[in-house]
């Protein structure tokens, strides 16, 4: 997954906005689907993402967040064995609540109650704390 997405990344400025729209999000899990022409709106947000770093390149800082005094509530879409690995890790380094809302792969809060029932909740527990 990484390596293809390194390969979109070192490329794309040769790849046509559809296209590496379409890949980015394919890689990505995405449930967007992709206009044969980008609206403006996302021409602009792919010219943004071709300059972005890449999320792999992201040093998280685990152990300064595990010792912070708040919730963590990790959720992933179920859709790809890779997220649900860097998911599940990330919910033991922070001692995290983990939920999975499937359905609508990596655009997770597109499930719409699912998701806002589940953040909800955990809101809720945090307030309570």
């Amino acid at each position: 997954m990484i390596a293809n997405g390194e390969r979109l990344f070192r490329e794309g400025v040769a790849i046509p906005n559809e296209t590496f729209l379409r890949l980015f999000r394919f890689g990505a899990g995405s449930s967007h689907t992709t206009p044969g022409e980008l609206p403006e709106e996302l021409v602009r947000g792919v010219e943004l993402l071709r300059r972005e770093r890449p999320s792999w390149e992201a040093e998280i800082p685990l152990e300064r967040l595990a010792a912070g005094d708040f919730p963590v509530l990790v959720i992933s879409g179920g859709h790809s064995d890779a997220f649900e690995v860097v998911c599940d890790a990330l919910a033991d380094a922070l001692s995290a609540e983990r939920a999975v809302i499937p359905g609508r792969g990596h655009t997770i809060p597109s499930t719409g109650a699912p998701y806002n029932g589940r953040l909800e909740a955990f809101l809720r527990t945090a307030e309570s704390r």
